[in-house]
C-alpha cells in the first residue's frame, strides 16, 4: 500500500510546542490552510471540543467539522 509522510522539524521543546497547539482557537496564527475557527460548543479545549475550521488551499476553500477525541499534554 503506497502512502504519504509529511514531517516538519520544530525547533522547540515538547511542553514549548503544546502550550502553543492546545489553544486551538489559535491554530489559525500558524496553520498555512486554516482562515478561521469556530467553536460549535462550550469547551474551547480538551475532550469533547468541536469546532468548524475554515481553510483554504489555491482556489479551493471547505469546512472542517472537527471534534478533539484525545488530549494528552
Amino acid at each position: 500500500m503506497s502512502g504519504i509522510r509529511v514531517s516538519t522539524v520544530i525547533d522547540a521543546g515538547p511542553r514549548e510546542v503544546w502550550d502553543v497547539v492546545k489553544e486551538v482557537g489559535h491554530h489559525v496564527e500558524w496553520m498555512e490552510d486554516a482562515v478561521a475557527i469556530r467553536f460549535t460548543a462550550a469547551t474551547t479545549s480538551g475532550v469533547g471540543t468541536t469546532f468548524d475550521c475554515d481553510t483554504k488551499v489555491g482556489p479551493f476553500r471547505l469546512t472542517d467539522r472537527m471534534e478533539i477525541t484525545r488530549w494528552e499534554p
